[in-house]
């Protein structure tokens, strides 16, 4: 469906929105280039190849559209669009992007959520994607303290509704992936070890 380097274009062309729209350049261009690096990762390492084609159809839509989704909130953010919201903005923001991580990280994590237990693949990814948000909420963190700037980070007092949120996001996302494969397990073993 898609080529082998339409993804770097991709990149590059959501980074030149981020610096045209006057978004916080630097940590956008830093999550952009994880993003998209753990998506060659993924195609190097053929991970994406042991998906079902539901699995790569979702994982396709999430690796084009959250990166959309995340240049676009942070323009809502930056320039007060909504007035007044950011708050409910910036929770919405997490707990989609914990969605997202976790189905980015899903052809990495998949041949271990295979040999665990339905709760042990919950908690598992819970775990991993709270995690990946705690780095998050650190970066945003060191980059106020060590850059002594307030335009590169302008929420890390909310950290703790922040990591509330991945926590949500990452049972959401955990819920969509298992209804992809196991759709029937869902009502008989979700807390069986």
């Amino acid at each position: 469906m898609y080529k082998k380097y339409h993804f770097i274009a991709f990149a590059l062309i959501l980074i030149a929105i981020s610096a045209i729209a006057n978004l916080t350049f630097v940590f956008m261009s830093v999550l952009i280039v994880v993003w998209f690096s753990i998506v060659a990762i993924t195609k190097v390492l053929h991970f994406d190849k042991k998906l079902s084609d539901q699995e790569k159809n979702l994982y396709k839509i999430t690796i084009i559209l959250y990166p959309l989704f995340e240049t676009i909130i942070k323009y809502l953010l930056l320039h007060d669009i909504i007035a007044q919201s950011w708050f409910w903005i910036n929770r919405f923001e997490h707990f989609l992007s914990a969605i997202a991580i976790e189905i980015l990280l899903y052809p990495l994590l998949k041949p271990t959520l295979k040999k665990l237990s339905l709760t042990e693949s919950l908690i598992f990814s819970i775990c991993t994607i709270t995690f990946v948000g705690n780095l998050n909420e650190f970066l945003e963190y060191f980059i106020r303290h060590l850059l002594g700037t307030y335009r590169l980070n302008f929420f890390y007092w909310d950290t703790i509704y922040d990591m509330v949120m991945n926590i949500f996001g990452a049972i959401f996302g955990f819920l969509i992936l298992l209804r992809q494969k196991h759709r029937r397990m869902l009502n008989t073993k979700l807390f069986l070890v």
